[in-house]
């Protein structure tokens, strides 16, 4: 339902507005990955290429198409002093999509006062994780990690007059 009308205390759905949403998405994706072992270390190297063909329209007119092409390394490192002690620092890039529901371009009413909207133009999240592991005697594991986030997803309520809408939005960076 795009638009609904109250009448005394109830929803009704207007049925004059279509909702159809067509949503396609393409992902091509190749691999490649190499590693080897030298003594008490090892190496590891992978990349994905990813290639993505979004393609959208609604009964709005809303077109939310988009391309885009990631490469996404995959770095590695391991070092074991011993039988009792491994080392494994690891560095790599990851994509997050949006979610097919946050994409939607209509307004649902949850209730008399909110309503959910989806927005079309939601770009995709990347993480960049670094992670520092040691393990002992193959039981006992710390592990101390950091993520950087690029086009992070975040919820946003905006209010107009007594109606608060929620929304998805690429809200900036966040490092954890």
């Amino acid at each position: 339902m795009t638009v609904n009308q109250i009448l005394y205390g109830a929803v009704t759905p207007d049925n004059t507005k279509p909702d159809n949403f067509y949503y396609t998405e393409q992902v091509n994706s190749a691999y490649a990955n190499l590693g080897q072992n030298f003594k008490h270390w090892g190496l590891q190297f992978g990349l994905r290429l990813e290639q993505s063909q979004i393609k959208g329209i609604s009964a709005l007119g809303t077109k939310p198409d988009s391309s885009y092409l990631n490469l996404l390394p995959a770095i590695y490192l391991t070092w074991q002093p011993s039988g009792d002690h491994n080392f494994r620092l690891s560095l790599n890039q990851r994509i997050k999509r949006p979610d097919y529901s946050d994409l939607q371009p209509f307004s649902y009413q949850l209730d008399l006062y909110n309503y959910q909207t989806g927005n079309p133009t939601l770009r995709v999240q990347r993480n960049t994780n670094v992670e520092l592991n040691y393990t002992y005697h193959e039981r006992i594991t710390l592990t101390s990690s950091y993520t950087h986030t690029a086009d992070f997803f975040n919820p946003v309520l905006v209010q107009t007059g007594t109606i608060t809408y929620r929304t998805i939005q690429n809200a900036g960076t966040m490092d954890n």
